[in-house]
């Protein structure tokens, strides 16, 4: 006889604990300052640097640089000595000190790292506006609503609307504790850690998709059985399947995290969150809205 895990008997205490888990993160991140979003949003300037000067590191540059404020990465071998400088300066032109011509804030930051180094090589350079940031941060919105909303519609055409519910409800409670992780951890939201939203906006409807076919696969089977038992049956069947994904994707993510350096750390780091935790929304949100949508509608 094949042993059914109840996984809807513990949806109240999972409810509870996502709930403490979301205000938790968003209490860190008030704390810390609220959302860190990068120059990609809000304008600035970001360099890729090769020194010359073996003292120099993320500490030493930080250090000369700090009427800046930058945020300093280091990339590639260690050897190489190359680092991500970048800071969220608006480029206005202030008089130098001789005050016979105006000087910009990122002329000052590169004459700043040339008077602290010796054989500073500045490899690349890239500047955003506060208008074309501010630009790029309502389209990123925009766009991921637009993403949750066409999937909303193709679960409801799909399914059926109470397993759109459960799916959206799943995948709003992903977003909002990725988020919130975001500003727990001082993670930079940029382009790569929206594209990381986005990601885990497609796998974890992928994962409840799944869960949701087994479910109306065996609702139509079923015997005597109640609806929560259908719903316990479908995630226990299912359950090897969720597991070996989540692990195999996060085997490679890990990977990322590891050996693909600083530039891809919050990129990876964001996606071992978002992956984790929409395998768990999957079991313990997805189902249990789907189950109190049914209940709600036999009363009716």
């Amino acid at each position: 006889m094949e042993k059914i895990i109840h996984f809807t008997k513990y949806r109240f205490i999972a409810f509870a604990f996502s709930a403490i888990m979301i205000i938790s993160f968003f209490a860190g991140s008030y704390f810390r300052g609220g959302l860190n979003f990068g120059i990609d949003f809000v304008g600035g300037y970001k360099l890729i640097v090769k020194f010359e000067d073996k003292s120099a590191n993320e500490a030493t540059i930080r250090s000369a640089l700090k009427e800046f404020s930058p945020t300093v990465q280091q990339v590639g071998e260690s050897e190489k000595n190359e680092y991500i400088i970048s800071t969220k300066i608006e480029n206005k032109v202030s008089e130098a000190a001789s005050g016979s011509e105006g000087v910009s804030k990122f002329d000052q930051l590169k004459n700043t790292l040339n008077a602290n180094f010796k054989n500073v090589k500045i490899e690349s350079e890239e500047n955003v506006g506060p208008a074309i940031g501010d630009f790029l941060k309502k389209s990123a919105w925009k766009l991921s609503i637009i993403a949750v909303i066409m999937m909303s519609l193709y679960l409801a055409f799909r399914f059926e609307v109470k397993f759109a519910a459960g799916a959206m409800a799943a995948l709003l409670h992903d977003v909002l504790a990725s988020i919130a992780f975001c500003g727990l951890m001082g993670i930079e939201i940029n382009i790569p850690v929206i594209a990381a939203f986005l990601t885990i906006f497609g796998y974890s409807v992928n994962d409840t998709i799944v869960v949701f076919d087994r479910i109306r696969e065996t609702n139509e089977l079923k015997g005597k059985e109640t609806f929560n038992d259908v719903i316990d049956k479908a995630i226990t069947q299912t359950l090897t399947r969720t597991i070996l994904t989540s692990l195999t994707t996060l085997f490679g993510i890990l990977a990322l995290f590891f050996l693909g350096g600083e530039v891809l750390h919050d990129f990876a780091l964001v996606l071992l969150f978002g992956i984790t935790i929409g395998t768990y929304s999957s079991i313990f949100m997805a189902s249990p809205v789907v189950l109190a949508w049914e209940k709600w509608r036999s009363k009716k």
